[in-house]
């Protein structure tokens, strides 16, 4: 039979105890998927917040405070945490801006109420409160990109569960002692322990140790290629569903000779153009007030061929005058 030691006790386990896989993460799985999801989420809302353009100095200070999570109460979190737990949860929210405080906050019943009443009466998502408050309403109960997120953030905990199972069994030894079982009794066991433990003791100390032919002492290998392929495939779908680049989703830039970023660049611009538009601008636009905010693009390499087109446009014979006039239009309305 095999043996089987508590921190290197030299007590057997007894049949009767239920084996479970050891060295479980510390953080529960419910916690681990709802926590990555709003953190990604507050990730490409930050990245929507430093492509606006348009905010001025008081209105950019109070939204650069809106990811520092200052509280001021119990309903007061900024904007950007509050509206990434609203996606995560998916769930109903309604804010309420007040700009000579600088303060965002959760609306109270009665705010809620009345924000309510003023959207069925001006079909509208935003009102004007008392005390020179803005109230909006944004609502993500119907949100279904946020279960396909926790869907892979499941596998996620999964493959790093079992990868920080095999690096803490990996801190263990291994004695194998050849024929074991064949050899060794209940009843012989004490001999078998305290050899075991001399062994263990002995290269603790750094001293040399000596065995049969057939008998080893090894650790446990770490199979990482297989848990990298499945953090990489992860992320794949995961940019995938997003409409963002591999890049952003994992944090690894692009390598490769020929590899410039262009392309996550241009990728990634439109997949947080699509968040920025949906989401962000109306937050400013119905909470700050602010509707002549733009969004600004890091697609410059296509910007600049445009502009380098448009000098030859210019001279061009073949074009007339309203042509190019449009063109340019064209550039400032898709670029800028």
């Amino acid at each position: 039979m095999g043996f089987f030691f508590k921190n290197g006790g030299n007590a057997p386990q007894t049949a009767e105890q239920t084996f479970v896989r050891p060295y479980k993460l510390g953080l529960d799985e419910r916690r681990f998927i709802e926590s990555r999801t709003q953190v990604l989420y507050e990730k490409i809302l930050k990245r929507c917040f430093h492509k606006t353009i348009g905010l001025d100095d008081d209105t950019g200070n109070i939204a650069s405070s809106v990811f520092l999570s200052v509280e001021y109460g119990a309903q007061q979190n900024g904007t950007i945490p509050l509206v990434a737990k609203a996606m995560t949860q998916m769930r109903k929210i309604y804010l309420v801006y007040r700009e000579s405080a600088g303060l965002v906050r959760v609306a109270t019943l009665e705010e809620q109420q009345e924000i309510d009443k003023h959207y069925k009466d001006y079909q509208n998502t935003v009102s004007k409160l008392n005390n020179d408050d803005r109230g909006m309403i944004l609502d993500f109960s119907k949100y279904e990109l946020t279960r396909l997120i926790k869907c892979y953030m499941s596998l996620l905990y999964a493959v790093l569960d079992s990868a920080n199972t095999q690096v803490n069994l990996a801190r263990s030894l291994q004695i194998k002692i050849d024929k074991l079982r064949e050899n060794i009794s209940v009843l012989t066991s004490d001999d078998a322990i305290k050899q075991a433990n001399q062994i263990n003791d002995a290269l603790k100390a750094g001293n040399s140790i000596l065995l049969s032919s057939m008998d080893e002492v090894i650790q446990t290998a770490i199979n990482s290629e297989s848990t990298a392929k499945a953090i990489e495939i992860f992320n794949t779908a995961l940019a995938s569903d997003l409409g963002l680049s591999l890049s952003f989703v994992s944090g690894a830039l692009t390598s490769g000779m020929s590899a410039t970023g262009d392309a996550d660049i241009n990728y990634e611009d439109t997949g947080i153009k699509d968040f920025w538009v949906t989401i962000w601008k109306p937050i400013c636009v119905k909470l700050y007030g602010k509707e002549g905010v733009k969004y600004k693009t890091d697609r410059w390499r296509y910007l600049e061929a445009k502009l380098k087109s448009l000098v030859y446009i210019e001279s061009s014979l073949l074009f007339t005058d309203e042509q190019k006039q449009a063109y340019a239009q064209d550039i400032i309305d898709d670029e800028i």
